[in-house]
């Protein structure tokens, strides 16, 4: 009897050791796979170096995809920005995190490397990799340029991106601007989403520029008596292109620490405050920075479309900004916004011809009666 006693005491301990270990073991394990999935935001992270505006550093981030790629090659490389950018706190700092890998892609590839920059992220990569071509070989690339993106079947967001690159190559004057706008309806006249928003967001915001020792990009600055400049002062067939741009540019530069409502209420107030011509396309522009801070939620982007004081007119003109927006990124679902907005009779049908139309070619859609 003594030693049955002793053995099962003998054992108890060992099968309590075993069972330790396997608990030890396990919790390794899941701490391995865990921390495994970490590795890469952890590394993103460390490239990063966040200012005090919570803002991607733009020289460490180039320097972490100069690395990346020259380590694992830039299809990988291109993979594992769609996976750490979707990771990341805001759309802003995703975009330009896409525009340092951009930059960094084009360094090493040249022109052929424009296969792997993924249009995610709001284009920051071709953004930025199409104002490098341009930059480092002139014009001459930009037929090559349009004919690459009628190849990869995206031509609205592709030539919003050679738009971007025509502005930063000829400077950021008014007179340049006129000269960009010049050339890009050469290719592609739409006012809306295509190569002269390209131009026009580029103008009001800078991000060809380079950072400066901040490692920020700075943009045109508001100048709160004249917020609706340059666009009354271009040819008025470029105007529209102007109008439907300025939303995104004050969202950014002057209202970027207000909350989403009190920001959206601003802009309201300020499209209502443009020319009657200019109303529709600045209101459209206002719906796509609904969809946008939204992250591309309808409801939610709908509710900000009905801002205290706008009329039914202007509520209207920023809902199809919604669904441009959404049809310009081909996200499904975009024509159900305007059932989603209780729009009825000429509003309804107007929305809904709206998002039956080529996103090149909304703005030829008539207007409710």
């Amino acid at each position: 009897m003594q030693l049955r006693q002793k053995l099962t005491r003998v054992f108890s301990r060992v099968d309590r050791r075993v069972i330790y270990t396997g608990v030890l073991v396990v919790i390794a394990v899941a701490l391995f796979f865990m921390l495994g999935g970490l590795v890469p935001s952890l590394k993103a992270e460390a490239a990063l170096y966040k200012l005090e505006n919570g803002l991607v550093n733009f020289d460490s981030a180039k320097t972490f995809w100069d690395g990346e790629i020259s380590r694992k090659g830039s299809r990988a490389a291109s993979e594992e920005l769609l996976e750490l950018a979707t990771a990341m706190d805001n759309e802003l700092n995703a975009h330009l995190f896409a525009h340092a890998f951009g930059k960094a892609l084009f360094d090493k590839e040249g022109e052929g490397g424009f296969l792997f920059c993924p249009y995610n992220f709001n284009q920051g990569c071709p953004h930025q990799f199409i104002g490098e071509a341009i930059a480092h070989e002139g014009f001459g690339v930009v037929d090559r340029l349009f004919l690459s993106c009628k190849v990869a079947g995206s031509e609205p967001a592709c030539m919003h991106s050679v738009g971007h690159g025509i502005m930063g190559y000829v400077g950021y004057t008014f007179e340049s601007l006129e000269r960009a706008l010049d050339e890009c309806s050469s290719y592609n006249p739409s006012p809306r989403g295509g190569c002269m928003v390209g131009s026009m967001m580029e103008y009001n915001l800078r991000f060809l520029t380079g950072t400066g020792k901040d490692g920020v990009f700075h943009s045109r600055p508001y100048d709160k008596a004249r917020p609706y400049d340059p666009c009354l002062s271009l040819s008025v067939r470029y105007q529209d292109s102007c109008a439907f741009a300025l939303p995104t540019w004050w969202s950014n530069v002057a209202m970027g620490n207000l909350p989403i409502e009190r920001r959206f209420s601003e802009l309201n107030a300020l499209c209502d405050g443009m020319s009657s011509r200019l109303e529709r396309p600045c209101f459209e522009g206002l719906g796509v920075m609904a969809a946008y801070l939204s992250n591309g939620d309808i409801p939610d982007s709908v509710a900000l479309c009905k801002a205290p004081g706008s009329s039914l007119l202007q509520q209207l003109f920023c809902t199809t900004g919604i669904v441009l927006h959404l049809h310009f990124w081909q996200v499904p679902g975009y024509a159900d916004v305007c059932e989603y907005a209780s729009l009825t009779e000429s509003f309804l049908q107007y929305c809904q011809n709206y998002a039956a139309a080529d996103v090149e070619h909304v703005d030829a859609v008539p207007l409710p009666q």
